[in-house]
Formats: C-alpha cells, structure tokens, sequence
C-alpha cells in the first residue's frame, strides 16, 4: 500500500504506519489528535489501536493490567504527522500471553494521554 511503511520494535511487535492519507490524489494530515481501540473488545491475541496526529510526535504505547502494573511498552518513538496503527500480540515484555481479563491500553504523545480499557479472553 503506497504511504504505508512497517516498524518492528526490539520484541518484534509489529507497528504499522501510514504516515499520510490518500484523499483523491491529495494528502490530507489530520486537524486532531484521535485514539481508536480498532480491535474487537472483548478480544483473543492481536490488539489495534489507531491513532491521528496533525504533527509530528514522540509516541509512548503502553498495556497496563488492572492494578496498573507496566505489562509492555509497546512503542517509544518519534512518528510523522498522519494517521497510524500500533498493533499488539497480546504477550507480556516477557512473551508470555496474557491471561483473560480487564487490561489498559495506554497513548501518550506529547503533553495528551489517551487510555482505552480492553477485555482479553
């Protein structure tokens, strides 16, 4: 896909970028920040999360479990304005997959945080 570029961070969890939008011929950047949990919620594995940014950014993923204990730093890097997707397998820092239950999927990028609940089963 023409714009769409893939990131692999050091635990091999896949960060799919789509730095700017198609929009008949035009790029168009994005007029605010946005977070969307893209994924089915309750959910098996693999976690997406989209977000927007109207300029460029240092993004901060994180998963937290229900008593706010860091589960795994899913990004931690500068991205272009655009719109982009973090994509999460659903493992610990340790690689070991989560058990079913209540978990927190955290963005943060400059002074914002957006926090999205999510149900793994």
């Amino acid at each position: 896909m023409p714009g769409t570029t893939v990131h692999t961070s050091a635990f091999a969890i896949p960060v799919a970028v789509d730095a700017l939008s198609d929009t008949g011929g035009e790029r168009e950047l994005p007029e605010t920040f946005s977070v969307d949990l893209s994924s089915a919620n309750p959910t098996r594995g693999t976690v997406q999360v989209a977000f927007a940014a109207p300029r460029a950014v240092h993004v901060v993923a994180r998963v937290f479990d229900v008593r706010g204990k860091l589960v795994r730093e899913v990004a931690n890097r500068g991205m272009a304005a655009g719109r982009h997707q973090i994509v999460w397998d659903g493992r610990s820092a340790a690689g070991t997959a989560l058990s079913s239950g209540r978990h927190f999927f955290e963005v943060c990028f400059d002074t914002r945080r957006e926090v999205r609940p999510m149900l793994l089963r």
